[in-house]
């Protein structure tokens, strides 16, 4: 066996590709299931970076994260250095992502 250290120091943020199956249905939308994750991971990858906290947070998709909310989307970060900063989200894509990501953003910058 070969160990490795992880290359993000502080937050991993985990988008959830599962959740989507649930929203798509309650909205009708026609987009492909992995279309929403990918959006958030991609967005908010860019403003974590841009915020020059690369090599700091790792935004990534992952399937289920355990939450399991029906028609919303869930995501996790969790904190590599303190469990207490660790902490999942529950929230509409459509309306509240930018909000989940501020909030996110104060918590890891702090």
């Amino acid at each position: 066996m070969k160990t490795d250290k992880v290359f993000f120091s502080e937050y991993a943020i985990f988008v959830c590709t599962k959740c989507q199956k649930s929203i798509t249905a309650r909205t009708a939308d026609s987009a492909p299931a992995t279309d929403i994750a990918e959006s958030i991971k991609s967005q908010w990858k860019t403003e974590m970076n841009n915020m020059g906290l690369k090599g700091k947070v790792r935004v990534m998709t992952s399937s289920c994260l355990g939450v399991c909310p029906t028609g919303f989307q869930a995501v996790t970060q969790i904190s590599m250095t303190n469990p207490n900063d660790s902490l999942s989200y529950v929230f509409s894509p459509f309306e509240e992502a930018n909000q989940v990501l501020e909030t996110i953003k104060k918590s890891v910058t702090k």
